[in-house]
């Protein structure tokens, strides 16, 4: 758990310090600056994990996770959804397990929403893609 938390830690830093160098650069959305996802297995298991990290005006963020898996036709089935996540800040840190099968191509969803103090609000979805 400990070691869960220092790499979430530096993911975190590594990212700010990443979005900080690029925000010179043409923004891709108004109010999320970067979404990080992880795709890792492990006995069986799916380890997921992902940063949002909002601009800075960015007062709330709320996210949805779901792992998906692709069939014989090429298609994404939806196979596990963890529980929505909510902070009041411009930094939310997710990670969770789901059960994954050797030889299968699995995604990891994460459809975040950035909201500022005006009431302003912004939804991005990002996938990231892996095989066991």
């Amino acid at each position: 758990m400990k070691k869960a938390k220092r790499t979430a830690a530096i993911l975190t830093v590594l990212l700010l310090t990443l979005a900080t160098a690029q925000a010179t650069a043409q923004a891709r959305w108004s109010l999320m600056q970067a979404i990080s996802q992880q795709l890792a297995f492990s006995a069986n298991k799916a380890n997921a994990s992902s940063v949002v990290i909002g601009m800075p005006a960015v007062t709330s963020i709320k996210a949805e996770f779901w792992l998906s898996e692709r069939n014989a036709d090429g298609y994404y089935n939806k196979v596990y959804t963890w529980p929505e996540k909510r902070v009041s800040g411009r930094i939310l840190n997710f990670s969770g397990t789901a059960p994954a099968k050797p030889g299968k191509t699995y995604r990891l969803y994460t459809k975040a929403t950035a909201s500022d103090a005006s009431g302003a609000s912004e939804t991005v979805i990002e996938y990231v893609q892996s095989t066991y």
